[in-house]
């Protein structure tokens, strides 16, 4: 099967919507800010690679385990969703299309339904703890997890901002594409 894959952030998403996410429920759930010191931990391991990514990044979603989340992703897609750039909608897009990102499935699950999305890889998460299960799903982990789930695929073109974070799915693909600011320049 030929497809196309997609990095989400900075590249489908104008930002990083993990980010913008814990920002927009520290502004909805100001309380949640008492986890701010665990997560300044995990942020301080993260900018001095002191521990694996998964660790790093379950510090940083702690927070999940005083909020309802299922709730927040719903309210932040409603007040976010404009910053996916126009050239994803599905009609703009001509095959079988793959979102493979390092941020949590459950935070992407929402766009990537509206946008006809039938692949969505990120990093499998537990929305209500914040605990990853697996490995953060970054760069040789992304091709691991699309050949398990779409074994003997073709990439045709491969999206993203960064070809450092993405090199390995950019090396399997026929057509590569860099986004900056929405817009897209092939290599």
């Amino acid at each position: 099967m030929q497809i196309d894959v997609y990095d989400f952030d900075g590249t489908v998403y104008n930002g990083d919507s993990s980010f913008d996410f814990c920002m927009f429920c520290l502004a909805k759930r100001p309380y949640i800010a008492i986890m701010l010191p665990w997560q300044g931990l995990g942020v301080f391991c993260m900018l001095f690679k002191l521990m694996p990514s998964y660790k790093w990044k379950a510090m940083i979603f702690s927070f999940l385990r005083i909020i309802d989340g299922e709730k927040l992703v719903k309210e932040f897609w409603q007040k976010k969703s404009s910053k996916i750039h126009s050239w994803f909608l599905p009609e703009n897009r001509a095959r079988y299309s793959v979102v493979a990102s390092a941020s949590p499935e459950f935070l992407l699950k929402i766009p990537c339904q509206k946008y006809d999305i039938p692949l969505l890889i990120g990093t499998q998460m537990d929305i209500k703890t914040g605990r990853i299960t697996g490995l953060n799903c970054r760069h040789n982990e992304k091709v691991k997890r699309l050949n398990a789930a779409m074994p003997k695929t073709e990439i045709i073109a491969m999206y993203s901002d960064s070809k450092p974070a993405d090199g390995p799915l950019f090396e399997l693909a026929q057509e590569r594409y860099h986004v900056v600011k929405g817009e897209i320049n092939k290599f």
